[in-house]
């Protein structure tokens, strides 16, 4: 027999339809092996059930929080502070005011006429400078 008379007859067999009291014993057969497989998984459910409840009730409950202590105000006195007076001399001028020299400043001019450069030193050499 080949695969392709095995299908024909399973097509057959399956748009015969089937007897009423045979299906009635397999739904019964099937129930019954579901239920024995299903007790297990009952029992399981059961247990981890108990098991959460008994870990609730035993858990320990966190300590009480303390109440906050009472704030105390203290008035504290403070000291009068004076502060004794100094009299400090007075700056004399040393002798007429010299003011510094201008600073040299020298002016270049770059190609582009927005870009100028100034230069600003001194005529004086820095002090500790032995030139």
């Amino acid at each position: 027999m080949t695969d392709h008379e095995l299908d024909g007859l399973l097509g057959e067999l399956a748009a015969e339809p089937m007897p009423a009291d045979a299906l009635a014993r397999v739904q019964v057969a099937v129930a019954r092996r579901i239920d024995q497989q299903r007790w297990w998984w009952r029992l399981g459910w059961a247990a981890s059930f108990a098991a959460a409840a008994l870990a609730w009730i035993l858990w320990p409950a966190p300590p009480p929080v303390p109440d906050a202590p009472a704030i105390i105000v203290a008035r504290i006195a403070v000291p009068e502070v004076r502060w004794p007076r100094v009299s400090l001399p007075m700056a004399t001028p040393s002798g007429p005011k010299v003011l510094p020299e201008p600073p040299m400043v020298a002016r270049f001019t770059t190609d582009d006429p927005e870009v100028v450069i100034y230069w600003f030193f001194d005529s004086k050499p820095p002090r500790g400078d032995a030139r």
